[in-house]
């Protein structure tokens, strides 16, 4: 039987965020009242058509009551995903606004039950869920065998081990970030100043505003306060965003930038680059309040608050799928707050409950290749190797030089150290096979194109795609596997990972080297074939989740001078910001040697490098 809750009782309620929002119209629950109340078709038929600043909280209660009773007249309106947009918009331009504290939550809480209502029969591809026991849970983090999470709780973090959970009071925290592989830190919205945990224990870092992150860049701890302030820890102010917003509630550091979001600012994201000090805003139209994002494998992942949503998009903010409903059931989620790709999988948590649910089809790379479009895909790209060779790499476009000798010299001394047997994925004409083989490396080729082989007769050279295909070699035969400007032509990176780690004795080393997207996002795609870019962190998860150890990934400039003249990189910098044109992408003015330059200071690379586990 269902419970009873009195209209009274229902209308007096405190606004504490964490007893006012636990109800949803798909509990089993109703509300006694005394009638006299329109009916839910017209009321939502009206406040669709009332400004914000003419809205009525009875015209709000009355049609939440409505919906929890179970209204018969829910067909008699049917633009109610438009009203929930519409509520959750007011809400969010209402966040600031303290003295419409009242209404922003009814807002919210009418937004919440029509999408209840909505989302009841979605059926949600999620794989796991449990439960952090804290009241108002905000953020968690693993780390070193731990469980850390930040909460409501005057004892607001907590370290979870195998020996036990220790406690710890630092204000009222809404974000928890790892800063080194020992040390975290404790950000918020709210307390003014942060904190830094490690092994000596927790230590306050005073300042006059909410710190919201920490981070490190330059080998510095920085920190980003609400007002869009950067500073270095010890040192003062080092930066200052310049964007439109009007408070950062929450940030996250990737790579080399920082990507941040005002919840007062709906639809609205915003980017900000440490290296070129440039920002940009981000026009979000399907995420109204995301109150969090991650970056895994590629992608963005973002959940929407009022929502109840992941999306996922791609590195230019390109939307690519969403994920979820809103709701109590499996895998779905209320008022998510923030979201982790934990082992392979994306790890969500709700505030209000502390259920965390985990997805991973959602995020995983579909393991399209024995499907018939995958199929169709591995036809089509052994179509375009047979012409690449001939058309976009052929000895007039880029002509052999002493490059490739130069390159596979120095990745000898600094990363391989020792001779052995070197398979280079993507041999092409063979540059490299004949470079690794003049410095005494036992060599051998695998590429999709069968000119490969024709045109290097003198090694074993094998014709698979590793994405779609298996390995054409022996498995753990290679003491190096070396990969460069290969995977970002691919659909399944994973799969190509796996299948050379197959190859790889243990103890193995591979290098792997891609363009950057950070610095290369502007041309990365007039290359027809590329379709899959990377930055730092993307690369340095794919080669972990695929099984490598010891992973190390670097930006890495093709400019043989600076690879050993490291006080030459402040002038590269310099030049690579700097607006100048460079072929073969714009016509340019320089002699060749100076375009090469130039070019190169642009167009930077990843060099990824990891081992096999012995």
């Amino acid at each position: 039987m269902a419970k009873v809750i009195l209209e009274e009782d229902f209308l007096a309620e405190d606004f504490d965020s964490l007893t006012f929002y636990d109800l949803l119209p798909t509990d089993d629950v109703k509300i006694s009242h005394q009638g006299g109340k329109e009916p839910v078709g017209k009321l939502a038929t009206n406040l669709m058509q009332t400004n914000l600043e003419d809205l009525q909280i009875k015209d709000l209660d009355d049609l939440a009551i409505g919906l929890i009773n179970g209204c018969t007249s829910f067909n008699d309106f049917s633009d109610w995903p438009a009203l929930a947009d519409k509520m959750a918009i007011q809400y969010s331009e209402l966040l600031l606004n303290e003295e419409a504290r009242e209404l922003r939550m009814k807002l919210s809480r009418l937004n919440y039950f029509i999408r209840a209502l909505l989302d009841k029969n979605i059926e949600v591809q999620a794989v796991d869920e449990w439960f952090i026991e804290a009241r108002g849970p905000w953020d968690f983090i693993r780390q070193n065998g731990k469980l850390m999470w930040i909460d409501c709780e005057e004892s607001s973090l907590k370290v979870e081990s195998a020996s036990g959970t220790s406690s710890y009071t630092c204000g009222l925290p809404t974000q928890i970030d790892k800063i080194t592989g020992t040390e975290i830190g404790i950000g918020s919205h709210y307390s003014n100043g942060g904190w830094l945990l490690n092994g000596s224990g927790l230590k306050e870092v005073i300042h006059s505003k909410p710190i919201v992150t920490f981070f490190v860049w330059e080998g510095a701890t920085c920190y980003l306060d609400v007002d869009g302030l950067i500073f270095e820890k010890g040192k003062g102010v080092v930066g200052k965003i310049d964007l439109p917003f009007t408070m950062i509630h929450k940030c996250r550091f990737f790579d080399d930038r920082l990507v941040f979001f005002d919840w007062s600012q709906p639809k609205k994201g915003y980017i900000y680059n440490l290296d070129t000090k440039k920002g940009e805003c981000l026009e979000l139209e399907a995420v109204i309040v995301c109150n969090d994002i991650c970056f895994h494998s590629g992608f963005y992942y973002l959940i929407d608050k009022e929502q109840g949503h992941v999306f996922k998009y791609d590195q230019s903010f390109k939307l690519i799928a969403k994920e979820s409903g809103l709701g109590r059931g499996k895998g779905k989620l209320y008022d998510p707050i923030s979201i982790r790709p934990v082992d392979g999988e994306l790890q969500v948590l709700n505030w209000f409950s502390g259920k965390v649910v985990s997805f991973k089809g959602f995020v995983s790379n579909d393991r399209i290749g024995e499907t018939r479009v995958g199929s169709q895909l591995n036809e089509h790209a052994k179509l375009l190797a047979e012409k690449y060779l001939d058309v976009v790499y052929n000895e007039e476009v880029k002509p052999t030089g002493k490059y490739p000798d130069i390159l596979a010299r120095w990745l000898s001394e600094t990363h391989l150290k020792k001779k052995g047997r070197l398979l280079d994925i993507g041999s092409g004409r063979g540059e490299h096979l004949k470079a690794f083989s003049k410095l005494g490396y036992e060599v051998a080729g695998l590429d999709i194109s069968k000119r490969a082989a024709e045109m290097c007769p003198e090694y074993d050279v094998r014709i698979a795609n590793i994405e779609f295909e298996e390995m054409p070699y022996e498995n753990e035969s290679f003491d190096f596997i070396f990969s460069k400007s290969v995977i970002e032509h691919t659909y399944q990176p994973a799969m190509m990972l796996d299948r050379m780690l197959s190859a790889m004795k243990p103890g193995a080393k591979a290098v792997v080297m891609t363009p950057s997207w950070i610095h290369t996002y502007k041309v990365f795609y007039t290359e027809y074939t590329h379709v899959r870019p990377f930055t730092k962190q993307s690369l340095n998860d794919a080669m972990r989740m695929a099984g490598y150890e010891d992973v190390e990934v670097d930006y890495f400039y093709q400019l043989p001078l600076v690879w050993r003249q490291k006080w030459l990189m402040p002038f590269v910098r310099f030049l690579g910001m700097m607006p100048l044109p460079y072929r073969p992408i714009q016509s340019a003015p320089w002699p060749d040697g100076l375009n090469k330059i130039i070019r190169f200071t642009k167009d930077v690379m990843l060099i990824g490098v990891g081992t096999k586990k012995n």
